[in-house]
């Protein structure tokens, strides 16, 4: 679905430290910022979200957009998608899962990252990207090729956070 999106030519990262080296400047916009939408594409024809597109945080400054491929690859971009139809889709505000955090202001921002299997090799994996905001917290995490909503920092040992603004 991501390919679909006209325009929408996003740079992957794949650790913390690369995502802050390319993004770090745009992530310390976020504080501050008052939530205004979340659009998420919606499929017409199977009635459900598009969890392989962008999440489009609309901000009171810009749009943000958060994306994830593979295992551990993250994209986050600003002002990247134009919110016009796709073909048998069309963006969405309204999940319910974060309608409660729409008018709320960020006070900051997280990385979220796992420990890594010996088989995938050492160290801490890119994972999501958390936002601290005055009514609680969401993250859009990786679920396998996908976003997934979390709400609340209920992570598992496996998981942790990474502060970078706030």
């Amino acid at each position: 679905m991501r390919d679909r999106i006209p325009g929408y030519d996003p740079v992957w990262h794949e650790t913390t430290e690369a995502l802050m080296a390319a993004e770090g400047p745009q992530l310390e916009r976020l504080q501050g910022c008052r939530l205004l939408n979340v659009y998420s594409l919606w499929d017409v024809g199977m009635e459900c979200w598009h969890d392989r597109a962008p999440v489009v945080f609309e901000l009171d400054a810009f749009n943000l957009e958060v994306c994830h491929a593979g295992l551990h690859a993250l994209a986050v971009t600003v002002n990247a998608v134009e919110l016009m139809p796709v073909p048998g889709c069309e963006w969405r505000i309204g999940r319910p899962e974060l309608n409660g955090f729409v008018g709320a202001f960020i006070a900051g921002v997280d990385l979220v990252e796992f420990a890594a299997t010996p088989a995938e090799g050492s160290g801490w994996m890119l994972h999501g990207i958390g936002f601290e905001t005055t009514t609680g917290y969401f993250a859009v995490d990786n679920g396998w090729d996908r976003n997934v909503i979390r709400i609340g920092k209920d992570y598992a040992d496996d998981i942790r956070t990474r502060m970078v603004v706030g």
